[in-house]
């Protein structure tokens, strides 16, 4: 019986240990080319793996321009000259939709389809795993390209600015 016992309360402790494991979401280099590198680069320097998600409209835009502010002339003028990695947006981590998010986040120009892909993925993540205002989930990435330029890889380029653009 001792066994028994013994087992149903192992058994106990694995599920309870689960049941309240985070939601995680995966930003896998193959598709999200510029989103894994500035994720990945910026988690490898320090930013958190775990975020809390915010649904405050005002926390959310007050969180874009503090990291994505400085981005704003850079990125019109990309979009204006054009080449490559345009049409342009600015991508920021952690997440503006993130208690997390804000000043301090790493902020880096993408071509604007991958960040609205990302932007439509981290949704559909939301409402898939009911992460609602206040709740934690985690950020993990795979398949990163490397940079250099060659084939399969980024070419990240250091504006006069100072801001980043990330293209392939």
């Amino acid at each position: 019986m001792n066994k028994l016992l013994g087992f149903a309360a192992l058994l106990s402790c694995f599920v309870a240990s689960n049941a309240f494991a985070q939601a995680a979401i995966n930003f896998d280099g193959l598709n999200f080319p510029c989103i894994s590198y500035n994720i990945a680069s910026a988690q490898a320097a320090g930013r958190p793996v775990t975020l809390t998600r915010t649904t405050n409209a005002a926390t959310i835009a007050a969180n874009r321009a503090a990291s994505c502010g400085g981005t704003a002339a850079d990125v019109a003028a990309l979009n204006v000259a054009g080449g490559p990695g345009t049409p342009a947006s600015c991508d920021e981590y952690p997440f503006a939709s993130s208690l997390q998010g804000g000043a301090g986040a790493q902020a880096l120009i993408v071509p604007a389809f991958e960040n609205n892909a990302q932007g439509g993925a981290l949704a559909q993540f939301y409402l898939a795993n009911g992460i609602v205002n206040g709740t934690a989930y985690n950020v993990t990435t795979s398949n990163v390209p490397a940079i250099g330029g060659g084939p399969g890889q980024l070419t990240i380029v250091v504006l006069p600015s100072g801001n980043r653009q990330c293209y392939y």
